[in-house]
């Protein structure tokens, strides 16, 4: 993943805040539906877990351990929200290019949030992800299969961006790239949010970046 170093157009991001705003408000009307798993001593964002994922959960794609909320997942007890949700996130889905792009994430994460190692080759692609940090209190980070190393990006206090390539296999948009997966984890200790979606050619990626509708 890497930084977009650009300011986030304001008219785009009227519809980020209204997003943010509108997932707090949901969240806050269904805290049954934030995650389980506390984890205080972070074992999941941790080296031991992350060589128990490698061994065991490789490939696998989304998270075993996670601490967020989701509007799909409170989808029955509260359906209005979920339907307002969808109908923000295609409003951006239109701003970044359209049919080209599908839904990624949505969530927040309250303070203690996490996503353990994880790889989303169920979701590969080129991606853009959003993030707003309360006071930049967290991470995103990363390992590199081939070199063993792990990278890690602490989060911007506001809004920021970041864009990168997930392997894995999709087979409706011939993307078979299961050597390309990219372990990843996320931790807070504030609040944050994440918005992101995701397209399968680099070439709407980068159409998007050069749009002149999403950054100044």
């Amino acid at each position: 993943m890497i930084w977009i170093d650009r300011k986030i157009k304001p008219e785009f991001q009227i519809i980020l805040d209204t997003y943010r705003d509108h997932t707090y408000k949901a969240a806050m009307k269904n805290p049954d539906v934030r995650g389980h798993d506390e984890d205080p001593e972070d074992k999941w964002i941790g080296l031991e877990y992350l060589k128990d994922y490698l061994q065991k959960d490789k490939g696998k794609g989304g998270p075993r351990y996670y601490r967020l909320y989701q509007a799909k997942n409170s989808e029955k007890q509260d359906p209005d929200s979920l339907h307002e949700s969808v109908a923000i996130d295609d409003m951006c889905r239109m701003k970044l290019g359209g049919l080209h792009w599908g839904s990624g994430a949505a969530q927040y994460y309250p303070p203690g949030g996490y996503m353990s190692w994880h790889d989303n080759h169920n979701a590969p692609g080129w991606n853009i992800l959003f993030t707003w940090s309360e006071k930049g209190d967290g991470f995103f980070r990363w390992y590199d299969l081939e070199t063993g190393k792990i990278d890690t990006m602490l989060d911007r206090p506001g809004w920021s961006a970041k864009v990168g390539y997930y392997g894995g296999t999709d087979t409706d948009h011939d993307i078979i790239d299961p050597t390309g997966i990219v372990p990843h984890c996320c931790k807070n200790y504030d609040h944050r949010f994440t918005f992101g979606w995701l397209t399968w050619a680099k070439e709407f990626q980068d159409d998007m970046l050069e749009s002149g509708q999403i950054f100044e």
